[in-house]
């Protein structure tokens, strides 16, 4: 392999880690704080193609599609990732998800059902699909802090690129916070817990922390961190993954 290609790997991991890091998918953190009526979203595709003595390509689509009409809320998310080098695969993943809201006046419960699709060759997860319903809770929604509280339960139907097949009612329970301290801070957290009802021992844990600083009025510091937890993963793959990572962004 010639070796230009290794100043190219870490860029096609760096573009797409967002994606490849995780098995347990973060719907919160995609939704609009304040749906307005009708049908919002937005479309992105990006597609690059290089030849310099190795063939690179690497493609991402990602759909977000939000439909609000009285106390009724549709969410549908689609994002796609694949990256290769000299016809060798570095990733190859994607989900689906649709979600329904029944969105009450006042009512701190609100009901809730999703289902979804999804793959990550990377995870070794040929397919994976999951239905589930229960109620998203309002614990505290203020202008300063939200915080919000999901027990759901899930099937989930997978099968891996070993042959394994495996079919699982789970709990997916998730609790979330938006914490705006001031103006120049702010911080967002959403933890996941997955536990398999017929064996507590086998469960994911997935966490994401977003921190905002202002620097400046246009300056920001921003910081992600996650974290995610397989008790039982599939064979190849490790239990514990993290990433951490710094910027800055410049709003005008």
């Amino acid at each position: 392999m010639n070796i230009k290609i290794f100043f190219y790997i870490p860029f096609l991991f760096l573009l797409f880690s967002s994606l490849s890091f995780s098995q347990v998918v973060n719907i919160e953190k995609k939704r609009t704080d304040n749906p307005k009526g009708g049908l919002q979203g937005n479309i992105d595709f990006s597609f690059s193609a290089i030849d310099n003595g190795n063939s690179i390509l690497i493609g991402k689509n990602t759909i977000k599609l939000q439909y609000f009409k009285k106390k009724h809320l549709f969410l549908f998310f689609n994002d796609i990732s694949m990256s290769q080098v000299n016809k060798n695969i570095f990733q190859n993943d994607g989900y689906q998800h649709l979600r329904y809201n029944l969105n009450r006046d006042s009512s701190r419960v609100i009901p809730e059902a999703f289902v979804q699709y999804q793959y990550n060759t990377i995870k070794k997860i040929e397919r994976r699909y999951v239905g589930g319903i229960g109620p998203r809770i309002k614990i505290i929604e203020k202008d300063t802090f939200r915080m919000y509280f999901g027990p759901l339960s899930m099937y989930e139907h997978e099968e891996l690129s070993n042959d394994s097949i495996t079919d699982k009612f789970r709990l997916s329970c998730y609790l979330s916070f938006t914490w705006n301290f001031s103006k120049w801070f702010s911080l967002n957290n959403i933890t996941y817990y997955q536990p398999n009802y017929a064996d507590f021992s086998d469960f994911r844990l997935a966490s994401e922390s977003n921190l905002m600083i202002r620097i400046t009025n246009k300056l920001f510091l921003k910081s992600l961190f996650e974290l995610t937890y397989d008790s039982k993963p599939p064979p190849g793959v490790k239990n514990m993954l993290f990433n951490f990572t710094n910027g800055v962004s410049w709003v005008f």
